[in-house]
């Protein structure tokens, strides 16, 4: 299950759920965030921005690098739109590349 970054949330879907659940979180940008649901046990968390909004992904690769390199919890790169910012966020200690839901909607979407 994938929920966004609210502890409280995130305590009342673990409880539902129960510890065998796989819950991750989206935290966006933010590192207090991600830290305080990390520690509360979520099983992945996901930085991202708006899928196609690159004026943030220096920001963004500042994350996935930082987090990779500090924590266990798996990291996932959320609303990847193309293939080089894919390859350089994998570079970077991202364990998993989520692209954004629109890659669907494409009619070329199986290229």
């Amino acid at each position: 299950m994938h929920i966004p970054a609210d502890p409280d949330l995130y305590a009342r879907a673990r409880t539902r759920l129960g510890e065998s659940a796989n819950i991750g979180v989206g935290c966006g940008l933010d590192r207090h965030g991600a830290m305080a649901l990390a520690e509360a046990g979520a099983d992945y968390i996901a930085f991202g921005v708006e899928a196609g909004t690159i004026d943030h992904f220096d920001q963004y690769t500042d994350f996935v690098a930082w987090w990779s390199e500090i924590f266990v919890v798996p990291c996932v790169a959320w609303n990847v739109g193309t293939v080089a910012h894919a390859e350089q966020l994998a570079a970077l200690g991202a364990d998993f590349i989520a692209p954004p839901p629109t890659i669907w909607q494409s009619d070329s979407a199986l290229a």
